[in-house]
């Protein structure tokens, strides 16, 4: 659980960087689901990066289910929206998001 949450804090503040470039208040939108315990790790996270970083973090909750989940982040990718700017999802689905455009490298 400690490399995961090293990996999305830096996923996180690589986001924040690239937001913080472009906006004079720096606001990230964070798409996430899960367990109701795995929601609650991770506002805890949010909370201390925001506090750390200055940076105000939207946290979009997710449906638990799998395929609802993935459902609700390619509604708005495919719809052009400007949120969610970072999410979490399968590893299944980076062929097919990543062939959609919607994936941007994170360096």
């Amino acid at each position: 659980m400690r490399s995961l949450s090293r990996a999305i804090w830096i996923i996180a503040a690589t986001a924040a960087l690239v937001v913080g470039c472009s906006k004079p208040s720096p606001r990230i939108t964070l798409m996430i689901g899960g367990a109701p315990a795995e929601l609650d790790y991770w506002e805890k996270i949010i909370r201390e990066f925001s506090q750390t970083s200055g940076v105000a973090v939207n946290l979009m909750r997710q449906p638990t289910d799998t395929d609802q989940r993935r459902q609700s982040l390619i509604i708005p990718l495919k719809a052009g929206e400007k949120d969610p700017d970072v999410f979490l999802m399968d590893i299944i689905w980076i062929g097919q998001f990543a062939a959609s455009l919607w994936l941007e490298p994170l360096d």
